[in-house]
């Protein structure tokens, strides 16, 4: 009889079970950390508008624009279109569609002078993609309120 030189059936049924368990356990964290990046993603782009925005009012301020920063209580809406058009931010990729983007239409940020006599603007932010709207979006509504972060 001669020498073979080849992997038996057994052999090949192990190497297929070990790959499957291998598999069965890494995806479950294989998809956690894909899905953390998404959301830090998207809390990083709510950030970026926000940012926008301040630089928006900040320069706003200073050329002393007549009716761009609203009075002491009020509240004004700054849509990602317009933070867009004015070069204050790129239109923003969507992380959970590759070739999609957020909505300009439906992404804004609420600037509210919570200040008496000085400026003190607080900024919200509401970021709407395809699959994601960020948490506070649905209290948000131009005109309403809620928790955030208050910034000079």
């Amino acid at each position: 009889m001669k020498n073979r030189k080849a992997f038996t059936l057994i052999e090949l049924l192990a190497v297929v079970v070990g790959t499957g368990l291998l598999v069965a356990i890494a995806y479950p964290a294989v998809n956690k950390y894909i899905l953390e990046t998404k959301d830090t993603t998207y809390t990083l782009h709510e950030s970026d508008m926000k940012t926008a925005a301040k630089n928006m009012m900040s320069e706003c301020i200073q050329n002393d624009t007549e009716d761009c920063v609203p009075e002491p209580g009020e509240s004004k809406t700054i849509y990602l279109s317009e933070l867009i058009d004015t070069k204050y931010s790129n239109p923003i990729k969507d992380p959970d569609n590759k070739d999609g983007y957020c909505k300009n239409d439906k992404s804004y940020v609420i600037v509210t002078n919570t200040g008496d006599s000085t400026v003190k603007l607080d900024y919200q932010v509401c970021l709407t993609c395809d699959k994601y709207a960020s948490g506070k979006c649905s209290e948000l509504e131009p005109g309403g309120t809620c928790d955030s972060t208050t910034d000079t």
